[in-house]
């Protein structure tokens, strides 16, 4: 199938998008643009790797860390446009990702996710400037749904950072 002027269809769920004030997002192909990178930050191997499988299915570069001290070491070499971070990582904390994750990299937008979802650590992640707080059980449509949203977030604030220094 081919739209007019000859461009192929791409599926709804290819990624990035290019937003037109006129109308929905239309999908460019992915070798067009850089593909968004995750952190998925989980100890649960099981959800770790779903979450692998559905963030490439869906387009997205992805880094694992299912430890405290494999995400610091990711993050200190790698950039991420978007991290998902469970508050619970065995005895550790996720806190104790985010931290750093906030210190180096202020554009990278994070996801919480958290399986013992309580005001109190909603609020916490609210105050280290994450994204979204996201409670387990989570449907992994609506949490996808939250990382694009996150990402464009992203483009809007780096948008709004270079028009300020031009």
């Amino acid at each position: 199938r081919r739209r007019p002027g000859g461009q192929a269809d791409l599926p709804e769920n290819s990624l990035p998008w290019r937003v037109c004030a006129c109308g929905p997002p239309l999908a460019l192909p992915l070798a067009a643009v850089t593909r968004p990178v995750l952190l998925l930050v989980e100890d649960d191997p099981a959800l770790l790797e779903l979450l692998s499988q559905e963030s490439r299915q869906r387009g997205y570069a992805v880094h694992c860390a299912s430890a405290l001290d494999t995400a610091r070491r990711l993050i200190d070499r790698q950039s991420f446009d978007v991290a998902v971070v469970d508050l619970t990582l065995g005895a550790e904390s996720g806190f104790d990702v985010i931290r750093p994750l906030r210190r180096q990299a202020l554009d990278t937008e994070i996801v919480v996710i958290s399986g013992t979802a309580s005001l109190a650590s909603a609020v916490a992640s609210y105050d280290l400037d994450a994204f979204a707080f996201v409670p387990k059980p989570f449907d992994v449509d609506q949490l996808f749904a939250t990382i694009v949203r996150a990402i464009e977030h992203r483009g809007v604030v780096l948008s709004d950072r270079r028009l300020l220094w031009v």
